[in-house]
């Protein structure tokens, strides 16, 4: 736990009960938001697992002829259907509507919610909504997930950027159950899309179809939520995507990358052997199947291309979701 901040001419040192020191830069005190209940409780109202107010669909409390909404209650989430606190500006003026159709006699009811949330920081913004693959996983899902890293406009046009999308979705049923994105480019807009297919139980198979409005000064071909839905789907037909934060302890790393892209962004994490996309297929005779393949190109197109392709040779084989653009965008220098 951090003890105390000191701060000096060259930067900041964070002190923790347990570690050596930390020097920084900056840092970033984060705190939360904790329910202001106090009223609640002291008039009887029942507080729920969050710890906020427990309120039912029509923001009803406990307590006959008290209502509660904003911050201070807790509401379902629509993926889990467990109760979660989320103090979130948009979700309370809803319910602020809810509750005055409710006392002026409508039959009114707040839906479940998807959690949705954006944070800016600095250059870098950041959207998620449903259940990350750790929440799916502890409410009893048979989650899996996938990384891609794609452009938010088309890659031609002067302010593309590249955005990055985790799509955590169930096996059997190929239910959406969450999705976080992050970049430098229009992530909230992909999640927003997002949210609204969680809200309606929609599958990997139908997130393929979304329509988007298409220009390229405004998004790319193919909408990145749709194709963070290829990915899912190759990935069920054992086109296998790993972490980009993967280890490759046990796996063989084979870079399909051009020279002149493997030169600006080395694969720095062991050795690999570098075969081009271009000359996989007569250069086949230099692969074995001695340990599964570990295939890494820029972005995760190509190498997932190759890793189709290799298991209909006979290999095992799975690549780095996202690319080497995620990793080294996210690892920076670290090894």
């Amino acid at each position: 736990a951090m003890e105390r901040i000191e701060v000096d001419d060259t930067g900041v040192t964070v002190f923790c009960s347990e570690g050596d020191p930390v020097r920084a830069d900056m840092a970033v005190v984060a705190v939360g938001v904790k329910p202001n209940v106090e009223l609640a409780k002291s008039a009887g109202v029942a507080l729920g697992k969050t710890g906020a107010i427990a309120v039912d669909g029509r923001l009803a409390t406990s307590v006959p002829h008290i209502w509660a909404a904003g911050d201070c209650i807790e509401v379902r989430h629509v993926v889990s259907g467990e109760p979660v606190h989320c103090p979130l500006g948009s979700l309370a003026n809803r319910q602020g509507r809810v509750l005055a159709g409710v006392l002026a006699g409508r039959e009114e009811r707040f839906m479940n919610v998807a959690g949705a949330m954006a944070v800016k920081v600095f250059d870098l913004s950041v959207a998620a909504a449903g259940c990350s693959l750790a929440e799916a996983l502890r409410q009893g899902f048979n989650a899996e997930a996938v990384w891609m890293t794609t452009d938010d406009r088309a890659h031609y046009w002067p302010e593309s950027e590249d955005i990055h999308i985790q799509l955590i979705f169930e096996r059997e049923t190929s239910c959406l159950l969450g999705v976080q994105a992050v970049g430098r480019g229009q992530v909230v807009e992909a999640v927003d899309v997002a949210v609204q297919l969680l809200l309606h139980g929609v599958s990997v198979e139908r997130l393929e179809g979304i329509e988007h409005c298409y220009a390229p000064p405004f998004a790319p071909a193919l909408a990145p939520l749709a194709v963070a839905a290829f990915v899912a789907r190759n990935h069920m037909e054992g086109v296998r995507c790993m972490s980009p934060l993967a280890t490759v302890a046990g796996h063989r790393v084979l870079d399909v990358r051009l020279a002149a892209e493997q030169k600006a962004r080395p694969w720095r994490w062991g050795e690999s052997l570098h075969i081009p996309m271009e000359e996989l297929r007569s250069r086949l005779a230099e692969l074995d199947n001695a340990g599964p393949w570990f295939v890494v190109c820029e972005r995760g197109t190509r190498s997932a291309e190759a890793v189709r392709w290799l298991g209909e040779q006979g290999l095992d084989a799975r690549y780095l979701g996202g690319g080497m653009i995620w990793r080294c965008n996210a690892l920076g220098d670290r090894e």
